[in-house]
C-alpha cells in the first residue's frame, strides 16, 4: 500500500523521478527504491521527502505525507511482525508491569520501530527521555514509572493525546502492585547463561 501511495502521488504530480529527486533532495535511485515493492521498507525520512514533493494546489503536500507516513508505520509492522494484524495497543487492559510493558512495546512497532535516537530527539526536552533509557524500554529491561518519562514516550511514538489518560491510569495501577523490579518484563524468557543463573534485577527508567 506504501509503494502504491507514492507511485500515485508522483503520477499524479506528473514529475520523473530526476525531478522529484531535485524537489526532495533526495537520489532518483533512492526514490524508486522507496516506491517499489521489492526491499525493505525506506527510511521515513525518505517517505517523507518523497510525498512532500508529490504536493500540488489540489493535493497539498501535508496531506500526502501525513498519508504517507501512516501507511509508512503499517509497513514497517509488518515487516518487523510478519502475520500479525497491526492493532493499536488498549492501556484500559494493562494489569500488571508485563502488560504495560508488552503494550508499550506494541506502541513502538505501531510507530514504526522508531530508534532510541530518534526517541528521544521526538520526547520533547533535552533529558527527558535518553535513547539509553528509550533503548531498555523498548527490549523490555525497563519501563517508565513516572508521568513525565512515560507521557515522554508516549510522545515519541505519536500517541493520540486522548489516550494519555488511559495510559496514566495503567502506570498507576501497577505502581500500586509493587516495583518492576520485582516482575521479568519480556515476554519469554531467556535462558540463564551456565556461569550466572541468578535472575536478572530489572532497572526502572531514569
Amino acid at each position: 500500500m506504501l509503494a502504491a501511495h507514492l507511485r500515485q502521488a508522483r503520477g499524479a504530480c506528473g514529475l520523473t523521478y530526476d525531478e522529484l529527486s531535485t524537489q526532495a533532495g533526495v537520489s532518483p535511485a533512492t526514490l524508486k527504491r522507496a516506491a517499489s515493492t521489492a526491499g525493505r521498507v525506506a527510511p521515513r525520512r525518505v517517505v517523507e521527502r518523497y510525498a512532500g514533493a508529490c504536493g500540488s494546489p489540489g493535493r497539498p503536500a501535508e496531506e500526502l505525507v501525513a498519508s504517507a507516513v501512516r501507511l509508512w508505520k503499517r509497513a514497517r509492522y509488518a515487516e518487523a511482525r510478519p502475520g500479525r494484524n497491526y492493532e493499536h495497543p488498549r492501556p484500559e487492559y494493562i494489569h500488571d508491569w508485563r502488560d504495560y510493558s508488552g503494550r508499550l512495546r506494541d506502541l513502538h512497532a505501531c510507530a514504526g520501530l522508531p530508534s532510541a535516537q530518534d526517541l528521544e530527539d521526538r520526547a520533547g526536552g533535552m533529558g527527558l527521555l535518553p535513547h539509553s533509557t528509550a533503548h531498555r524500554i523498548v527490549i523490555a529491561r525497563s519501563v517508565p514509572t513516572t508521568v513525565q518519562q512515560l507521557e515522554s514516550f508516549l510522545r515519541a511514538c505519536e500517541e493520540f493525546p486522548s489516550q494519555y489518560v488511559l495510559w496514566r491510569g495503567a502506570l498507576a495501577k501497577c505502581l500500586a502492585g509493587g516495583s518492576p523490579t520485582s516482575f521479568d518484563l519480556r515476554r519469554e524468557q531467556v535462558p540463564a547463561r551456565t556461569d550466572d543463573r541468578r535472575r536478572p534485577v530489572l532497572a526502572m527508567a531514569g
